[in-house]
């Protein structure tokens, strides 16, 4: 059991993971008493600290893009609408990211059944997750990742924290077909985002694909 902060006597402060749960915007003063061979003195209200509402995350680059699935590497466009990362603290307890792709209509996309894939060897969630394994449910993938920031450090050459992700054509189509494309064309879908969580927490990272429904 230890207080959510202290001032110790070599005159540094000591915060801890309690300190994350002081009221915001709440504010103290403190004394200061100094001692040497001529006596001691007491400072009164020498100081303040005040405390403020703490970032809790950051959101950075969201896209999604169509690709053509017959055979035409270079055949590709944004989708029709901009897709959409909302980020919510849903828990003060753990320090867990869920992460969830959905349809323009909030319906998720399975990660177990191969819904969502990797795409290349490009960054994905499991690239910044350093002490625990990402596991995968019907409806996201989720990640106990311990310690704050997360993630820690970016990955050369790919930004801030990018992650890169494919649905295939079978899971998934455009509500608007692109033009100058044969009937019959098929198309992926290509999200990337990235992210990054500042203080412990359960928090829901939902990307949602408008312009694309599940199939």
């Amino acid at each position: 059991m230890l207080p959510p902060f202290e001032f110790l006597p070599s005159g540094q402060f000591l915060f801890n993971a309690g300190t994350a749960f002081l009221p915001a915007r709440s504010e103290y003063e403190f004394d200061v008493e100094v001692s040497n061979e001529s006596g001691t003195k007491v400072f009164k209200n020498i100081g303040e600290i005040h405390f403020r509402d703490p970032e809790l995350f950051k959101p950075y680059a969201i896209a999604a893009s169509w690709f053509n699935d017959n055979g035409v590497a270079t055949d590709n466009g944004a989708l029709s609408a901009n897709p959409e990362m909302i980020i919510e603290k849903i828990s003060d307890q753990g320090t867990n990211a869920i992460v969830k792709i959905v349809d323009q209509n909030g319906v998720p996309f399975n990660p177990k059944t191969g819904e969502i894939i990797k795409r290349g060897d490009r960054p994905t969630f499991e690239s910044y997750a350093k002490f625990n394994p990402v596991t995968y449910t019907d409806t996201s993938m989720v990640c106990n990742f311990e310690i704050t920031p997360f993630p820690i450090k970016r990955i050369s050459g790919y930004g801030d924290f990018l992650m890169y992700y494919r649905i295939p054509s079978k899971f998934a189509s455009l509500t608007t077909f692109p033009a100058n494309h044969p009937p019959g064309t098929t198309f992926s879908i290509n999200p990337r985002f990235g992210f990054q969580i500042k203080q412990l927490g359960t928090y829901l990272i939902t990307i949602k694909l408008n312009g694309v429904i599940h199939k």
